[in-house]
């Protein structure tokens, strides 16, 4: 459902590009930056370069798109994966999705749309995910919205293409608590919320 935010220059896009640039050339994280995308598996870039390069749809670099992913295998995994220390950010646009063939056969049994059915176990299975982990982990998100030119897919995956001017997106941090106090100075002066 991301793919729309790629298909040229965004709002969404460059701001990605700036918080990577202002991040890597901070002190404290200078040159521990790393960028992953996560589709049917968690993909690192090598070189930030080349991910910054695919934000900007250089020649020969592309972001890599995929199917829907289930969020909150997503911040499970994140959690599983932030260190001590660290702080891992998730820029997502939180669409919840089934895949066509989960979405038929809910509503052939239930008459009721999977999508519409499913976001409050979503929710709660976030909410307990991030329960699990609040002991050891903070977590900050950040709502913006960006232009978007492709296909958005409603609640019922019905699909409608074209350009969007205010399509929704949030920054999700998730940390180390003892690193919070400095990441969140950092994290004020370097990343925009606008709504």
């Amino acid at each position: 459902s991301m793919a729309g935010y790629f298909s040229q220059r965004t709002e969404f896009s460059d701001m990605m590009d700036d918080i990577v640039t202002k991040f890597n050339s901070s002190s404290g994280f200078k040159n521990k930056v790393e960028t992953y995308t996560i589709c049917d598996s968690i993909d690192r870039y090598e070189n930030i370069d080349d991910f910054q390069s695919a934000l900007r749809l250089e020649p020969g670099n592309q972001i890599s798109i995929g199917k829907s992913s289930k969020l909150d295998q997503i911040l499970d995994q994140i959690y599983q994966n932030t260190s001590e220390g660290e702080v891992s950010l998730l820029v997502t646009d939180a669409i919840m999705s089934g895949s066509d063939d989960q979405i038929r056969q809910y509503y052939a049994r239930h008459n009721k749309h999977y999508n519409q059915e499913q976001k409050n176990a979503l929710k709660n299975e976030i909410y307990k995910i991030a329960d699990q982990n609040k002991d050891q982990f903070f977590v900050s998100i950040c709502a913006n919205k960006s232009n978007f030119n492709g296909t958005y897919y409603k609640l019922d995956n019905s699909r409608l293409a074209g350009q969007f001017e205010s399509r929704p997106y949030y920054i999700i941090a998730i940390g180390d608590k003892e690193v919070y106090k400095d990441f969140k100075i950092k994290w004020e002066n370097k990343i925009t919320c606008n709504h």
